[in-house]
């Protein structure tokens, strides 16, 4: 990126720095209440993290660590029911405080520097110190109540389980072994018996173990996991909380042969000693060195496994062998590796954006020098794909995307809200909330463990921040204005508005009949078109004939097909918009500048153009950016 470029971006991370330091603010000084609202307590912890997560990507460590150390104090007031007193409150603001004199320095004309942010940092450890001790006290005085006493008890008695449990994972598979591990189950049911969820998801733990046809390299890190999470919620008394995720229910309701085990088993002796966050994490490392069978394979992308393994999903592995295909003839091995792996850490394993981002490399081989794949796949990837996308190598795959994201019904403000803090703060915890059920539909998102990420880099550079940020601006716009011709249209009257834009182009008066020839040749295609020939048709030829002629196509072909499908594009997003009075009807017009007087595609260009200007409900907006774009007026002239 450049420094014009990084300046903006840095210039977006103070500007919404400065809105989590308002709500971290607010919220420290009511720290009273706020531990008794839920929601409240929720919204200053996100504050933290996105200013955390905002400060790791650009590079500014000092304030990533003071962010992060706020974010952990959250955390214990949001898991445990302490009492604020008047040092804690006094704590956390000079905690606050810290992190607001990295975030002002940050915007003074020589910037944030290393020296004085790390001085800043150190000074500041005292303060952290004693906030973590004076929360551990507090946090001390409320486990001395014996329902949490109890409650703290059985998360004891569970993590000594689990790692007991997992020992056993990494042992040889036996039946002996297998019944051990059902034991230890066993003796996880007769705790919090009086809570169902547990139960249940202690059941499915115990139905998929007792299938012989599970190794343990599957369960391990599924089993563990859950328990382990579910143990948490029961010690912080949200065990109504506790799910039963979909890979373990897979695993469970496999029809296969069970072991029985003597129901009269002993319970294992507890330890005091906690099982930790590296414990699990050892078992999921522990799990993917394993060699895994056939079966397993298929099992495994059945259960929608976390992304740490998610190489080894169809999609994935579909990708890496296209690559590895395409790539074998034109590069020789080393750098062909590291050309995929560059690809794929853009693409996610997207085929499409995969098999684009293969062309480029091969049409842009000359310029690509062994050890210097990672920036140049970069400069190629933005000059092609993401910089004016809408008229580039991926715009027909991006579109779709877009127009999914912004799909006209009553849950598209929160669908982008909920990818706006997606991008912000690198994840949402994973639900079945329909906007984020959506999300994953359009494959815009991925679920990684329990959260949801964006499914690519392509598409978090196109979709970014600014761009949901304009998005909801629009939204704001329809919905402080009143909306007084769409609602009263009905579904014909908005196809007769279209002119059936979906299917062709209206034949303007007095234009002759011309006879449609059914295979015109390569000239007819590429030369100026008739109006009234079929939009989509066209489009379908010039891209049949590009995919037979390649590079050779030549350059008056290519425009054609570049205008025509930008016209499409135009149609179809105020198509789209259009039919519940969202934003994009001038942002449809703007595409429609594009094509510039001189162009023999101007004419289709300027009906639409013109249309749309003289209809009332969209002359305000068209008129609003005529100031902006001169080029536009030339349309409705």
């Amino acid at each position: 990126m450049d420094s014009a470029n990084d300046q903006k971006i840095l210039g977006y991370f103070i500007e919404e720095a400065k809105e989590h330091l308002e709500t971290l603010e607010q919220g420290i000084l009511n720290l009273g209440h706020l531990v008794n609202n839920t929601e409240q307590i929720n919204e200053v912890f996100r504050a933290a993290h996105s200013v955390k997560a905002g400060a790791a990507m650009l590079g500014y460590s000092s304030i990533q660590k003071t962010a992060h150390r706020l974010e952990d104090a959250f955390t214990i007031l949001k898991e445990n029911p302490i009492e604020v007193d008047q040092k804690l409150e006094s704590l956390f603001l000079k905690s606050y405080e810290l992190l607001h004199v990295l975030i002002d320095k940050l915007q003074e004309p020589l910037g944030l520097q290393a020296e004085e942010a790390n001085a800043i940092v150190k000074n500041g450890e005292p303060t952290f110190a004693e906030l973590q001790a004076h929360l551990n006290y507090l946090l001390g005085q409320v486990k001395s109540t014996p329902a949490i006493a109890a409650r703290y008890s059985i998360s004891i008695s569970v993590r000594d389980s689990l790692k007991q449990m997992l020992k056993l994972f990494k042992q040889e598979e036996t039946s002996t072994s297998r019944e051990q591990l059902q034991e230890l189950i066993l003796s996880l049911s007769q705790l919090a018996s009086e809570q169902q969820q547990w139960q249940y998801l202690v059941k499915n733990a115990q139905s998929a173990l007792a299938n012989p046809k599970h190794s343990y390299r599957t369960l391990a890190p599924v089993i563990i996991r859950e328990l382990k999470q579910a143990s948490d919620l029961l010690e912080w008394g949200r065990g109504e909380e506790i799910t039963v995720s979909q890979e373990l229910q897979l695993l469970a309701a496999a029809k296969l042969p069970q072991i029985l085990i003597n129901p009269e088993a002993e319970s294992i002796v507890s330890t005091y000693e906690l099982f930790s966050d590296q414990d699990l994490e050892e078992a999921s490392n522990w799990s993917e060195n394993q060699d895994p069978n056939e079966s397993e394979k298929r099992l495994l992308e059945l259960s929608q496994i976390p992304t740490e393994r998610k190489v080894e999903m169809a999609s994935q592995r579909e990708a890496y062998q296209l690559a590895e295909e395409k790539l074998t003839p034109e590069f020789e091995e080393n750098q062909r590796a590291a050309l995929i792996k560059e690809t794929l850490a853009w693409t996610g394993g997207n085929l499409e954006l995969t098999e684009i981002v293969i062309r480029l490399l091969i049409d842009n081989k000359n310029e690509l020098q062994e050890g210097q794949e990672k920036p140049l796949i970069e400069q190629l990837i933005q000059k092609h794909i993401v910089k004016n996308w809408l008229e580039n190598k991926a715009a027909s795959h991006l579109q779709k995307i877009q127009n999914s994201l912004l799909t006209a019904d009553e849950n598209v403000r929160s669908r982008l809200e909920i990818y706006q803090e997606i991008l912000q703060q690198g994840g949402v915890f994973a639900d079945n909330k329909p906007e984020k059920l959506a999300l994953q539909q359009a494959e815009l998102v991925i679920k990684n463990d329990d959260y949801l990420e964006v499914s690519n880099q392509i598409y978090q550079e196109v979709f970014n921040v600014q761009w949901v940020r304009q998005e909801l601006e629009k939204l704001v716009k329809v919905e402080n204005s009143p909306a007084d011709l769409t609602k009263l249209l009905s579904f014909l009257a908005i196809l007769g508005f279209l002119g059936f834009a979906f299917l062709s182009f209206k034949t303007p008066e007095k234009t002759p009949n011309v006879v449609v020839k059914t295979s015109p040749s390569i000239p007819e295609i590429c030369a100026k078109r008739d109006f009234n020939i079929s939009l989509n048709r066209t489009i379908q030829q010039l891209q049949d004939l590009k995919r037979k002629q390649g590079n050779r196509l030549s350059e008056k072909c290519a425009t054609q097909l570049s205008e025509l499908m930008l016209i499409q594009q135009a149609i179809g997003l105020a198509a789209n918009n259009f039919v519940a009075n969202l934003p994009g009807k001038y942002g449809a017009f703007e595409m429609l500048c594009k094509i510039p007087p001189t162009s023999d595609n101007f004419k289709e260009a300027q009906f639409w153009a013109k249309r749309w200007h003289n209809d009332k409900a969209w002359k305000l907006d068209i008129e609003r950016a005529l100031p902006d774009n001169p080029d536009c007026q030339k349309l409705i002239e």
